[in-house]
């Protein structure tokens, strides 16, 4: 894999499930590992192939090969759009684990907003 392309820092964020004093299951996120990574609007071929698991997968995100990344994670990235830095979320859908598994991960991806809804308005 060309170092190149890798040109954007993003931090995959593990989840952590607890309970509220009325027993209700409240999920957050934590920082995991910074990486470097290819943010890429999925191919037709890749999002064609992305709708068996969700509909809406709409980014893959390229990453050197991380041992731990799962699907109840996420990833962060601090997009400078001018001033100020947004941060933008995505959900993992899919880990494809490209090049036998070893050199290349793609996590295909969808926007969503720190509360876990799409950016298009549907809950995730």
């Amino acid at each position: 894999m060309r170092t190149g392309p890798l040109n954007k820092r993003v931090i995959i964020q593990r989840r952590i499930e607890s309970q509220n004093e009325f027993k209700e299951t409240v999920i957050s996120y934590a920082d995991w590992q910074p990486v470097w990574a290819a943010i890429e609007p999925a191919s037709g071929r890749e999002y064609i192939a992305a709708q068996q698991i969700s509909s809406d997968v709409s980014t893959k995100i390229r990453i050197r090969h991380l041992e731990g990344v799962t699907r109840k994670m996420r990833v962060s990235y601090e997009r400078v759009a001018g001033s100020p830095t947004v941060t933008v979320l995505y959900e993992i859908d899919n880990v494809l684990r490209i090049n036998e598994g070893r050199r290349e991960m793609w996590l295909m991806c969808r926007e969503v907003d720190s509360e876990g809804f799409r950016v298009d308005g549907s809950s995730g």
